[in-house]
């Protein structure tokens, strides 16, 4: 538009367009708003991907047995690829379903270096997919594409703080409602508490006033064990 890829971004020559629009989305925009009632912070880079602005296609990578048969009746049978299925989120707008009907287990796992971890781990029947942070309205209409061809239990493995907590509950409330965490419990949490993350007296806040969300009661007991240790878990400590 401007014929300059920064433009938009800095403010030299007088531009102020990136603070203008960020102005506008943090007193309007409903996921943003949602996630600062939860107390969490969206990076301005979640802020864009929520909006569906990007400077590139998503690409979504998963492993796994799934058919996505296209608007034009072609089927990409994802199990050929023996290492890993890659798509263009250009492409989504083009399929018309996915089945999966012989998978055993969906893991969504957040974090992509315990993604790739968990591809030398996966067992059969499973389908291991990269989530990411906060997803994008064109990562969203995938996930119910593919919810839509599922009978198997859906897992989302992410951090053992407050915006995996935030995730799960969106993931569960606006696509996949039989959501259950995985690694996301006080066993995990002992486990690996040697490498927490000590959080503030003002985090700690914001954890007793999640206890008080019914859609995150699924964390409960580990929001406990977070109170009484003064500690969160980053995923990338399971490796």
């Amino acid at each position: 538009l401007f014929q300059d890829s920064k433009y938009f971004e800095e403010e030299s020559n007088g531009s102020k367009l990136k603070n203008m629009l960020l102005s506008v989305v943090h007193g309007y925009e409903p996921t943003y708003l949602q996630a600062k009632a939860d107390e969490y912070k969206m990076t301005d880079s979640e802020v864009f991907r929520s909006l569906g602005f990007r400077l590139f296609p998503e690409v979504f990578s998963w492993y796994g047995a799934m058919n996505i048969i296209l608007n034009n009746g072609d089927v990409l049978h994802t199990a050929s690829y023996m290492e890993e299925f890659m798509l263009s989120g250009d492409m989504v707008s083009h399929i018309d379903h996915i089945e999966a009907k012989h998978a055993t287990r969906l893991i969504l796992i957040e974090n992509k270096a315990n993604y790739y971890h968990n591809l030398t781990q996966k067992e059969e029947g499973d389908i291991v997919m990269f989530a990411g942070g906060h997803f994008s309205p064109v990562k969203k209409k995938l996930y119910q594409k593919i919810a839509e061809g599922i009978t198997c239990p859906v897992y989302l493995s992410s951090d053992i703080d407050l915006g995996g907590f935030y995730m799960f509950s969106r993931l569960k409330n606006e696509v996949f409602p039989q959501l259950q965490p995985l690694h996301m419990d006080v066993k995990t949490m002992e486990t690996y508490i040697a490498y927490g993350k000590t959080a503030s007296d003002d985090y700690l806040l914001k954890v007793k006033k999640a206890k008080e969300r019914e859609d995150l009661s699924e964390f409960y007991e580990v929001m406990d064990l977070i109170l009484k240790l003064g500690k969160t878990l980053e995923q990338e400590a399971m490796i």
